[in-house]
């Protein structure tokens, strides 16, 4: 199979992305998914960073996606921060490195646009091999003002987030409603929702604060795991 061209998203290519996000994340985190939904209002959002939502391409076929959007610290608003997300690969090529390879390349054009770190909410088993690390390492809560385990930060300049904690602020567009997901969801192929084992990790982990340990039953072979439970 040849290797996988990164470019930047084009409209062209959304009919195909909604398609392979759909296709990636359902019943991953949770019967069904909302992500392809997330991406589709993220593109008319004034938190898109155009610049930075990639598309990953083999035999002319869109196999590998990331979107970024813009967060901001709260008290911090002028340290430009932008978070990544929804990301994924075409179940059928994952384990073939097209995942590092996008996120490498949207981690080098972040910081070539001078933004001062990457924020995101993801297993910290993967996305530590990044560089990642608990947003508590840098004071930087939830609007809980706690630390889920999920919540991520990568600088991305020397002494980048010198001086700025506080509460990170994720865009609205990535949250979905029931109504919008509906809305969506009624013109497409129906789809089989139910519980898998993936799930079951995911909600573990979002359950936990960054300095609790993993549970016992907690299985970090089982996260991309879509066995029927």
């Amino acid at each position: 199979m040849s290797d996988m061209l990164i470019r930047k998203e084009e409209p062209s290519d959304t009919a195909a992305v909604d398609a392979l996000l759909r296709e990636a994340f359902w019943n991953l985190y949770r019967p069904g998914c909302d992500e392809h939904v997330a991406a589709r209002k993220l593109r008319d959002h004034p938190d898109c960073v155009a610049d930075l939502k990639l598309v990953g391409v083999v035999e002319g076929e869109v196999v590998a996606y990331l979107t970024c959007s813009k967060a901001v610290v709260e008290g911090h608003e002028s340290c430009p921060v932008v978070a990544f997300g929804p990301i994924c690969v075409a179940s059928s090529l994952q384990g073939r490195g097209f995942g590092t390879k996008l996120i490498n390349e949207a981690i080098s054009l972040a910081r070539e646009a001078g933004y001062k770190a990457v924020v995101l909410l993801g297993h910290p088993c993967y996305y530590s091999r990044f560089g990642w690390k608990s947003s508590k390492f840098y004071g930087l809560t939830d609007a809980e003002d706690g630390y889920p385990k999920g919540q991520m930060v990568l600088p991305l300049q020397p002494d980048g987030l010198a001086g700025v904690s506080g509460v990170v602020r994720f865009s609205s567009a990535l949250e979905v409603s029931p109504e919008e997901l509906a809305e969506v969801e009624k013109d497409l192929p129906s789809k089989e929702q139910f519980r898998t084992r993936s799930q079951e990790m995911f909600d573990m982990v979002v359950a936990l604060q960054a300095d609790d340990p993993y549970p016992e039953a907690f299985d970090s072979k089982a996260v991309g795991d879509r066995t029927a439970v």
